[in-house]
């Protein structure tokens, strides 16, 4: 009767473990799992050593795996969403990534440069190629009309930095007009 006790507490404290992921108790759920497992070890020990034994083996093999599961599945619950700041309406209905309004991938601005349309303390607009979109900074404050460049996409935001001289050159050199090509400057007589 010993050990349906300890199996009984033994699912108890994984079943407290798993609710303490998706119930905000404050800690509440994981003291009383902690205290479920560490009794029904002490139950396994009172019933025989071979029994104790098997049941902190158990113990300690079982509890970091479901940790571990638990931690990569929390960030894709609604909760977790929430509580990283990543809100179901930064995708679209199908879950596929965001996009500007003329359709642009946000992954697709990575290292495009942009001018900044607002003060960014540390979000606000910025321009690029011509669409404007909500930007964060990255840890400093961005004035209106400075240059930017799109370093990384963080949960669907979109984080910027102050844009070097070489890197508005570059962006500036890339999206300027190229001249149209005359037909004076080829040499078109020798093939005749």
């Amino acid at each position: 009767m010993t050990l349906v006790y300890v199996a009984t507490l033994f699912a108890l404290c994984y079943a407290m473990l798993v609710m303490e992921f998706f119930i905000p108790s404050g800690g509440v759920l994981g003291i009383a799992a902690a205290v479920a497992g560490l009794t029904s070890v002490v139950i396994a020990f009172t019933h025989s050593l071979n029994a104790g034994l098997w049941t902190v083996t158990l113990f300690l093999v079982s509890t970091p795996v479901v940790m571990a599961s638990l931690v990569r599945l929390w960030p894709r619950t609604s909760m977790g969403q929430r509580m990283l700041n990543r809100r179901p309406d930064q995708l679209d209905p199908g879950g596929t990534p965001r996009t500007t309004p003329r359709g642009t991938p946000f992954s697709s601005l990575v290292g495009r440069v942009g001018v900044a349309r607002s003060d960014l303390l540390p979000s606000g607009t910025i321009e690029v190629d011509g669409e404007k979109i909500d930007a964060v900074s990255e840890g400093m404050a961005i004035d209106r009309g400075d240059p930017v460049v799109v370093t990384r996409l963080l949960g669907n935001r979109i984080r910027v930095r102050p844009a070097s001289e070489q890197e508005r050159e570059g962006e500036q050199s890339s999206s300027s007009p190229r001249s149209p090509v005359s037909l004076e400057t080829w040499d078109l007589e020798g093939l005749g």
